[in-house]
């Protein structure tokens, strides 16, 4: 089995997302992005209305702890049946990434969105307790498993039924995202540092998933 072009794939998309964290952190530890969150939290929750609180909620349940947990095991079985080395690289792709974000949330200074702004009908999924807000954890689960999921799901799949694939894990992607600023539980900072925080971990993680053997074979 070949082994990942590291070099021409991974390292140079991996830096490009971690130098966009790394400037986002050091906006948001200087203070810089505060202005701009209040901004967009109040742009974003102009159009609120009951109806769209509870649809927006559906969207931010698809980040949650518990199902997320539950993605991460299904997709990690998975892997694991085609490809140990793509089964390993997902899983600590994940860990690692999870825990680059709790150390940010103990490092950079940013404080959880005030109270009145929370515009969620209901508080039924597990919040992990930190002491700051960025980045937003909930983003980093949804991008990663659910952008795993769409490549493999697309594999062996039709150009144009990929782009539809693709097309569909945008919206739903993005729906999540703005869902957390509407609903009140991160800053758009939060949001944009979860999302970058996964396509770090994406980056490295891609060129495995490339090289899963095709079929019913196994690596």
């Amino acid at each position: 089995m070949a082994h990942p072009p590291h070099t021409t794939r991974q390292v140079p998309t991996a830096l490009l997302f971690a130098t966009g964290l790394l400037l986002l952190s050091l906006a948001v530890r200087g203070g810089w992005w505060q202005a701009c969150d209040y901004w967009a939290t109040q742009q974003a929750q102009r159009i609120g209305t009951r109806p769209l609180d509870y649809a927006l909620f559906s969207f931010t349940l698809l980040g949650s702890v518990e199902l997320t947990l539950i993605g991460w095991a299904l997709i990690g079985w998975y892997l694991a049946r085609r490809s140990r080395r793509a089964a390993v690289w997902f899983l600590g792709s994940f860990v690692a990434a999870t825990l680059v974000e709790l150390a940010l949330k103990y490092r950079i200074p940013q404080a959880p969105i005030p109270a009145i702004f929370d515009r969620n009908p209901w508080h039924l999924h597990q919040h992990i307790s930190t002491p700051y807000s960025f980045p937003s954890g909930h983003t980093l689960r949804t991008f990663y498993l659910g952008t795993t999921l769409a490549w493999l799901a697309g594999r062996g799949q039709p150009v144009a039924a990929r782009r539809r694939l693709m097309t569909g894990l945008v919206v739903v992607l993005g729906l999540v995202a703005f869902s957390r600023v509407y609903l009140g539980d991160h800053w758009a900072s939060d949001v944009i540092g979860g999302a970058l925080l996964a396509g770090v971990a994406l980056s490295w993680l891609r060129p495995h998933l490339d090289l899963l053997p095709s079929g019913g074979e196994t690596a």
